[in-house]
């Protein structure tokens, strides 16, 4: 799993071309028509190991947002775009890391109301339904998504974690540009 990964989350796309193809058709395999958000998350991330470097992560999930909005009706989506999906997945990630990371207290856990707060306006500039963030932070909470091991080793280390809020900041720059 982590040489499936670390092959598949090699760019930029101009310098991998073949490796860039590969990931899009292996994405492309999955079938996440049916499938809540959590559930095709979790499947996802159960066939690789996600490296820990951010950049590749991004290209992962950047992948993993564009074939679930497709597959999910595209413009007649619950999400409004596929940048939607892609905020979110990190957003789920970095929850399923602070609800289930044993490092971290639990007084200092993300809560859902804070969840919440977090994902407003990521829904091509508006709020998903706090019902359905409220299920998502359940579903999380009562089941961990089994991230392989080199994600959770990423947001150990203090400076692995400064790393990691950096590139979250810079997702959500990101997004708002679009």
């Amino acid at each position: 799993k982590a040489k499936v990964g670390e092959y598949l989350s090699k760019g930029p796309e101009e310098d991998y071309p073949f490796n860039t193809k590969v990931r899009q058709f292996f994405i492309s395999m999955f079938d996440f028509t049916e499938m809540g958000f959590a559930a095709a998350l979790r499947l996802f991330l159960s066939k690789f190991r996600l490296p820990g470097e951010a950049q590749c992560i991004d290209r992962f999930m950047e992948g993993f947002a564009n074939e679930l909005y497709r597959q999910q009706g595209g413009d007649n989506s619950f999400f409004k775009n596929s940048d939607a999906v892609y905020v979110l997945s990190f957003s789920t990630i970095m929850l399923n890391t602070d609800l289930h990371n044993p490092m971290i207290n639990d007084e200092n856990r993300m809560t859902k109301q804070q969840f919440i707060n977090n994902n407003r306006g990521i829904n091509g500039g508006e709020d998903f339904p706090p019902e359905y963030l409220s299920l998502l932070y359940d579903q999380i909470k009562e089941q961990q998504i089994q991230v392989q091991r080199d994600v959770g080793e990423f947001m150990k280390k203090e400076e692995d974690d400064e790393d990691f809020r950096s590139a979250w900041d810079s997702i959500l720059a990101k997004h708002r540009e679009v």
